[in-house]
């Protein structure tokens, strides 16, 4: 009787691990923290989760950057731990030199909000001329 009770006990241990294990993970990442108005800057985001489907996400805004390039990927693992695997990847111009901010990335699932890191960018001025650049006469 004791084994039968330890058995369905560990049972629904693990059953309630696997459901506490089923959330999502919001990873962002940045390539630099420095650059000049003359590079770019590499926003990656990464959401994991044991959905088939993306989660609802809400991007940060990119405000004080020009997006240049963007792309998204999705892989999926079948078998025993099923999960999804997205990534969106966003390259970013900086329009003026000074602090700009990153905010956090948003993923909001079954009635739960995950939210990434956000980043503060320190833009030096560059070579090339922004509208903010002062102006140089000779």
């Amino acid at each position: 009787m004791k084994v039968k009770v330890l058995i369905i006990a560990l049972a629904f241990f693990l059953f309630l691990m696997r459901c506490v294990s089923a959330e999502i993970t919001l990873k962002a990442q940045v390539d630099k923290l420095r650059l000049t108005t003359d590079e770019v800057l590499t926003y990656r985001l990464s959401v994991k989760t044991q959905e088939k489907n993306p989660p609802a996400l809400t991007l940060p805004q990119f405000d004080g950057f020009a997006v240049v390039s963007q792309s998204q990927s999705s892989s999926f693992r079948m078998g025993r731990d099923e999960d999804s695997s997205f990534e969106y990847i966003f390259l970013l111009a900086p329009l003026s030199a000074g602090k700009l901010k990153i905010g956090p990335a948003v993923v909001k699932s079954k009635g739960r909000s995950f939210s990434s890191d956000a980043f503060e960018i320190e833009v030096g001025q560059g070579k090339r001329v922004t509208p903010d650049s002062p102006k140089v006469t000779l």
